[in-house]
């Protein structure tokens, strides 16, 4: 079937002038003009008129801009005017600064900035549109009738002695009347122009020079005119009564504008039952059947069979041919944009429309990647829209289409969109699109599934699927099958230079330090160079370096990160680092932990760190240095580690108050006892350290010695006394023993280890 597509490409007859489109969008301080340019087609700005001219490289072009007022107000630019050599001038409000820039190898940008407003004395431009009306009626296109502007006939204008002094205010306001009623009808001129129901002509106009008589007083009214009225003026076009008889369709969206009609999306019956060579030879025959001269209404019809199969390309290909400027053709652009990009890639005639209750709101919601906001979206507009495409077409747009749902967050519709989408056995873009619902929704396990079968399918979608199927298992600490791993490496290969392979490297890279492979996962990474950004090798070096702290033996961590991870210690994010140093502190390397801790830091890994480094100088028994790293911080985890630079100094007796400040009593008496402080010690709970301290007491303190004999202190006789100092002595050497069960005497004089 492509090849008869080929045959007849080849064989086509000459192209026809070719039509350039016109976008724009409105931002706060300018106002952007996109110029879809054919192939090899250039564009400068030409500024020296009054106003600039977008000028083309290539004669014979016409412009495109019906949609361009649809879009943007008229607040910088109000008008464009078609020129001879193919030009397009800018009739500006004010004197705006404009640029030109060329954005790929189609586009031409144009930028109008803010700039001071026009004064009042600034000429109107030379040239005014001829315009030419047409009608439209529901289903059919009536060729366009020119009316051409006849001079009108000079005014006497009466100068102001001619006016009683009571008339000249009802003058004025007569005047204020008549300035809104011509506002009034241009707007609805320019809303005609905008939906393709006029032309405008460029027509040279001579500029009459102003005689001093002429007076800005207006004249009175004519006959018949009742001047102290409102003016009561209003347009409608033919586009605006086909909308209005179209039976069901919402005559408005919520923003105010008019819901374009199902019949500009009928795509079902775009094509009938019969073969398709048939079809497309039969359309081809009259769309071009006039050689050098294609029938627009036969290109329609082709585009409409292109976009009925899903060919987007050819479809944009046949709509270049035709001359028109209609809201209908525009229209049928976007969808061919949809069905080839994915998206219109510009402002479009479809946006904004996702609330109306017909056709338009599907392919509304498809037109832009950005997530359709305000109203919302049509839910039963969009689900029948989708049942009545071919199923071709269905199954290819429900993906893309509940992709655009879900960053909506409309997940109930888009789970809804898959499953009306999923005719026979599921594609692996709607398993795919499926997964993606499911892990917004939490459900990981059916997730997974729908993840490994688009993966196993080999298809388009495949690369994507393992990358997010990946991506779930290391974000839930699942196992990763090598061979998924394996998959990825290779998939990484094949899309090189692209966003998805480095994806996938970055996948594979994680997945081998998840399953233990260190050593490979640092190669893949240093094969990786010129694949990811630097930005992209810390976030993976910063990853591997987490798990291993959290889950790799003490064996392995010592292995990668004295040989790996301090060569490339400052990359790592502090929360990594940190992570590091804590193991390695824990497995007595306090030097080797500095070097993780060196890099500053903020918030809470920054307080943290402090801690770390702090913890590391009282390893290496500089304690003057964990002072200086604690200065400015407080809390109990602060406390300890002050009281332990104490002790380090020989501060015993100020490590035993902030201990005990702490309501750690045990290391209180430990400080208290190598500070000597007896009396404190007299008062601990431990009965060991409280004898200790009665004992040395006794030695210490000089006590009044008692006398002898009956009422005395003292037994009388030698033997008796004796007696008494051999059970004190037993008294003292119980205390001892007791005091050497309870302490190493190897750590008995030493600081304890926080």
């Amino acid at each position: 079937m492509r090849l008869l597509l080929l045959l007849l490409l080849l064989f086509a007859p000459p192209l026809a002038a070719q039509t350039v489109e016109v976008r724009s969008g409105e931002h706060d301080t300018f106002t952007r003009l996109v110029f879809y340019l054919p192939d090899g087609v250039t564009g400068a700005l030409e500024s020296g008129g009054e106003d600039p001219v977008v000028r083309l490289s290539r004669a014979g072009l016409r412009f495109d801009t019906g949609g361009v007022f649809a879009r943007i107000p008229r607040t910088r630019l109000t008008d464009l005017l078609p020129v001879a050599g193919s030009g397009l001038a800018l009739a500006l409000a004010c004197d705006c600064p404009v640029t030109l820039q060329r954005e790929g190898a189609r586009l031409l940008v144009v930028d109008i900035s803010d700039g001071p407003a026009r004064s009042a004395a600034t000429p109107p431009s030379a040239t005014r549109p001829q315009l030419r009306f047409g009608t439209v009626s529901p289903g059919a296109e009536v060729p366009m009738t020119t009316v051409r502007d006849r001079p009108a006939a000079p005014r006497q204008v009466p100068t102001p002695e001619a006016f009683p002094p009571e008339d000249a205010a009802s003058a004025v306001a007569r005047a204020e009347r008549v300035s809104e009623a011509e506002r009034a009808l241009l707007q609805q001129i320019a809303r005609a122009a905008t939906q393709g129901l006029l032309d405008p002509v460029a027509l040279a106009r001579s500029r009459p020079t102003p005689t001093p008589e002429a007076s800005m007083i207006p004249s009175a009214p004519p006959p018949g005119l009742p001047g102290e009225e409102e003016p009561q003026v209003a347009a409608e076009s033919s586009v605006d009564q086909a909308l209005r008889d179209v039976e069901g369709a919402p005559r408005m969206t919520a923003d105010g504008e008019a819901c374009l009609p199902d019949t500009s999306f009928d795509v079902a019956s775009w094509a009938s039952t019969g073969p398709f060579g048939s079809q497309l030879g039969a359309l081809r025959v009259a769309a071009y059947g006039d050689v050098g001269r294609p029938d627009p209404e036969a290109l329609t019809a082709l585009a409409r069979f292109y976009i009925h199969y899903g060919f987007g390309a050819e479809a944009l290909e046949a709509l270049s041919r035709i001359e028109a400027e209609q809201v209908a053709l525009s229209s049928l652009r976007d969808m061919a944009r949809i069905l080839e990009m994915g998206q219109t890639g510009a402002p479009s005639v479809l946006d904004g429309q996702a609330d109306c209750d017909g056709a338009v709101a599907l392919w509304s919601v498809l037109a832009s990647a950005v997530p359709v906001r305000g109203a919302g979206i049509n839910a039963a507009a969009v689900q029948r829209t989708l049942l009545a495409l071919p199923d071709a077409l269905r199954r290819y747009l429900g993906p893309i289409l509940s992709e655009r749902l879900l960053l909506s967050g409309e997940q109930d519709l888009a789970r809804q969109v898959l499953r009306l989408s999923a005719i026979g056995p599921a594609p692996p873009e709607a398993d795919l699109a499926a997964a993606r619902v499911d892990l917004v929704t939490g459900q990981t396990a059916p997730a997974e599934a729908r993840l490994a079968r688009a993966a196993n399918a080999g298809g388009e979608a495949s690369p994507e699927a393992l990358a997010t199927l990946l991506e779930t298992q290391l974000s839930s600490g699942t196992e990763i099958d090598p061979v998924r791993i394996e998959e990825a490496a290779a998939y990484a290969t094949q899309l090189r230079g692209q966003p998805l392979g480095a994806r996938l490297k970055r996948a594979e890279i994680r997945a081998l330090a998840a399953n233990g492979r260190y050593e490979t996962a640092f190669e893949e990474l240093a094969r990786a160079e010129g694949v990811i950004s630097v930005a992209e090798r810390q976030e993976l070096l910063s990853d591997i370096a987490l798990g291993l702290a959290a889950r790799a033996g003490d064996v392995s961590l010592l292995d990668v990160a004295l040989s790996r991870l301090t060569l490339v210690a400052g990359e790592l994010a502090p929360e990594a680092g940190n992570a590091v140093a804590e193991r390695l502190l824990a497995l007595g390397f306090p030097e080797e932990a500095a070097s993780f801790l060196a890099m500053g830091a903020e918030g809470v890994e920054g307080r943290d760190r402090r801690l770390l480094r702090a913890r590391a100088a009282l390893a290496l028994e500089r304690p003057r240095r964990a002072q200086a790293d604690l200065l400015g911080l407080s809390g109990p985890d602060v406390e300890v580690l002050k009281a332990e630079a104490e002790a380090l100094l020989g501060n015993h007796e100020a490590a035993s108050d902030g201990l005990a400040a702490l309501d750690d009593a045990a290391g209180a008496a430990r400080q208290a006892w190598l500070a000597g402080d007896w009396q404190r010690l007299r008062a601990s709970e431990d009965p060991v350290l409280s004898d200790l301290a009665n004992l040395v007491r006794s030695e210490t303190e000089p006590v009044a010695r008692p006398e002898r004999g009956p009422g005395g202190g003292l037994p009388d006789g030698t033997l008796a006394q004796n007696r008494m100092l051999l059970q004190s002595s037993g008294a003292a050497r119980e205390t001892l023993e007791k005091l050497l069960e309870s302490v190493e005497m190897s750590g008995a004089l030493e600081a304890p280890q926080q």
